[in-house]
This record gives C-alpha cells, structure tokens and sequence, in this order.
C-alpha cells in the first residue's frame, strides 16, 4: 500500500513541477492558464476567504472548493498532460 501512495504521489509532484517549469518558460501560456483559472475561481485572496469563511451564510467563498469547477480548466488540463508526454514520469519497459 505505501508504494501504490508513493509512487502517486511522486507522478503527481512530477507533472506539477514539469508544468511550472514549462509555464515560467511561456510567459503568454502563463498568463492564459491565470487568467482561465481567474475565470473559473474569481479573482480574490484566498487567505480571506479561508478567514472569513465562518462568516459567509450565502456559500460564495465555497467556489473555489467545488469540484465541477474543475471541468472548465480545460488548458490547465491541456498544460498538465502535455508535460506528463514531454517528461513521462512512467519508465519505459
């Protein structure tokens, strides 16, 4: 079991991090993914809404945390899978 969590978890911080090193290269592809996540999110801080979460009866600040937000993230998906095919992080058999 604790190989199947650490090999999940080494994937996953691999793509992340091959994406971030794609995207510091791309200042254009960048901009595009913040501002689709900005779209997608809102554009506020998130360390507020974490603070003033207690306070919120109307449920606007649970945006960010939804699940079926995730689906418009279509080229930060884009973005991640084309790093998983340019750094496959799979060794070849």
């Amino acid at each position: 079991m604790k190989t199947f969590m650490l090999a999940g978890h080494e994937t996953s911080a691999a793509m992340m991090t091959w994406t971030l090193y794609e995207l510091m290269g791309n200042p254009e592809l960048r901009q595009q993914v913040i501002d689709e996540a900005q779209r997608v999110f809102g554009n506020y801080d998130t360390a507020d809404t974490v603070h003033n979460s207690s306070n919120n009866t109307t449920g606007d600040d649970d945006k960010v945390l939804q699940a079926e937000n995730l689906v418009h993230l279509t080229l930060s998906e884009a973005c991640l899978k084309e790093s998983l095919r340019k750094y496959s992080v799979v060794p070849i058999v």
